[in-house]
């Protein structure tokens, strides 16, 4: 049997969620941005 959970309980679990695979997505578009700076394709 599930067990009910607050709105505001589910909404800061959602919400931390998002903020961590913000913070993933931050982090490879860094990171592929450094291997565009550094490549030289001319």
């Amino acid at each position: 049997m599930a067990t009910a959970c607050s709105p505001e309980a589910l909404q800061t679990l959602g919400y931390g969620i998002a903020d961590r695979k913000l913070v993933a997505f931050r982090e490879d578009i860094n990171a592929w941005r450094q291997v565009a700076i550094g490549t030289d394709f001319d």
